[in-house]
């Protein structure tokens, strides 16, 4: 058996021992990229924009022909004529010259700023006037401005968010190569296990976990193949996860993992072709009993404990922190809130502590009231709204005590 070993030793193991998967054999189009990673750094292969623009309904012009006009005192321009929204200018402004040109307009050669409608006036005598100077570059933004030809849109293992497609829209790229998601098999272990559609006798309980673990890997954009309930056998269990692991980059062996006369997935996971059992419990609670094993060709494989809280606390602490270094990408970090303890609550426990908490306003303050839930239940867990981390050190959280609440 390996040492216990410390939530900060385990995420290392996985930073050290994981590499980012692969690109995707085909390149995707960019509506579906969104959420993926980049494979490679991209490119922008022109100017954005590609031309001189006004950013104001107005009129291009030389801003030195304005300069000392006022309300009192308005400088006279010759109107030349209109440019068309998405059409060229035709037209060469000079001395004197002005050309109207709506927001996003092209702006005619020889022009270095647009004065805004709001301080010209036209009365129709083939002259505009204008009422307030303008400096040269005011109201235009210049060919390249946003992004110079050769510039690097985004660097390789970006996670591709709107504003990223957006991007990508701009300088006319449709398609990409992102990193492949990760394949992700889940099996639940246990004599006592029946799907969720029957109804338990006495002793047996239906399946959670499984179930809970795919909907989190789902709300992350990756599906996760659901190999079924696997009897306490060694044997059975041996010949699922080696099935379940040939077409998976990450499986995930619910319940089993305790020390016990059926502690099957530690030796399970030891006897998986090139596969190490590199961690055999983890100074956490709930989820001391977790095991994680990785291989020579980049597969990982977690023995969560069947108790449904603990398995969702080692999903958010070590799972995801798994998924994200085979994605390619920093993991999302989870919304934060601080709040005051409502109670006293007391840990010794020598593990780092992880209590749900439910959050309420008191007072104008936010509170953080911890649920005094055991592992096995899933009940209590539903109703928290997130949760605080005592550390190895700290004896607790007292009453009034700032905390920070990680939400779920």
């Amino acid at each position: 058996m390996l040492e216990v070993q410390s939530a900060a030793q385990v995420l290392q193991l996985i930073a050290e021992r994981l590499r980012p998967l692969g690109a995707d054999e085909r390149p995707l189009p960019l509506a579906q990229a969104v959420g993926r990673v980049s494979a490679a750094a991209l490119f922008s292969a022109e100017d954005i924009p590609a031309f001189d623009r006004s950013t104001v309904d107005g009129y291009a012009l030389r801003a030195a022909d304005s300069y000392g006009c006022s309300e009192a005192l308005p400088a006279r321009f010759k109107l030349l004529g209109a440019v068309e929204m998405g059409a060229d200018s035709a037209y060469a402004v000079g001395e004197g010259e002005a050309v109207y040109v709506p927001t996003g307009g092209v702006i005619p050669a020889g022009c270095d700023a647009a004065a805004m409608l709001e301080y010209a006036e036209e009365p129709g005598d083939g002259y505009v006037y204008i009422r307030k100077p303008v400096a040269p570059g005011n109201n235009l933004i210049y060919r390249g401005d946003d992004i110079s030809a050769g510039a690097m849109l985004l660097p390789a293992h970006t996670r591709l968010h709107a504003h990223h497609i957006g991007l990508l829209a701009a300088a006319g790229i449709t398609e990409l190569d992102c990193l492949r998601l990760p394949r992700v098999a889940i099996i639940s272990s246990g004599d006592e296990l029946i799907p969720p559609g029957e109804q338990p006798a006495i002793g047996q309980i239906r399946d959670v976990n499984s179930h809970f673990l795919a909907a989190a890997l789902r709300a992350r954009g990756i599906e996760a193949k659901l190999c079924g309930i696997v009897r306490d056998d060694y044997q059975a269990l041996l010949q699922a996860s080696a099935q379940a692991l040939a077409k998976a980059d990450m499986l995930l062996i619910s319940g089993g993992s305790s020390v016990g006369v059926k502690d099957n997935t530690a030796r399970v996971i030891e006897a998986l072709p090139g596969m190490r059992l590199l961690v055999h419990g983890v100074a956490v609670k709930p989820g001391k009993p977790t095991l994680l094993g990785v291989s020579d060709d980049n597969k990982i494989v977690f023995g969560l404990p069947g108790h449904p809280l603990s398995a969702y606390f080692i999903y958010l602490l070590f799972v995801e922190a798994a998924l994200a270094r085979l994605s390619g990408a920093p993991a999302v970090p989870p919304a934060r809130r601080t709040a005051r303890m409502a109670v006293n609550y007391p840990s010794n426990s020598g593990r780092e502590e992880y209590v749900p908490v439910t959050l309420s306003d008191v007072d104008g303050q936010l509170t953080a009231r911890p649920i005094f839930a055991k592992s096995g239940l899933i009940g209590l867990l539903s109703a928290a709204d997130g949760y605080i981390r005592i550390s190895r050190e700290q004896e607790g959280a007292a009453k009034g005590q700032a905390v920070e609440v990680t939400l779920f």
